[in-house]
């Protein structure tokens, strides 16, 4: 599985779409802006946790891939976002 990791700072468009070039299963994105403020092309999906629309941490996943946030979870744990891709926590 190949992960990319990249604090994209003030999230635009034309960085995520620059940043899914590189062909990645999963992306962990600190900083970018959440889900209704960003296109993610079809074919991926994405979680989101934070506490400002324009920043928090997401992480995008190609959708033919197993993804589940796991029932553990406490959303109080500031940007910290378990998810079990293709049953291994990431």
């Amino acid at each position: 599985m190949k992960i990319l990791s990249y604090n994209i700072n003030r999230s635009t468009q034309e960085k995520i779409n620059i940043i899914l070039q590189f062909n990645a299963d999963v992306y962990i994105l600190p900083e970018i802006a959440c889900p209704s403020k960003v296109k993610i092309p079809e074919g991926y999906e994405m979680d989101w946790m934070g506490n400002y629309d324009f920043k928090g941490l997401g992480v995008i996943w190609k959708s033919e891939m197993k993804a589940d946030i796991p029932q553990w979870y406490n959303p109080s744990h500031q940007y910290f976002l378990p998810i079990i891709i293709e049953n291994k926590l990431t």
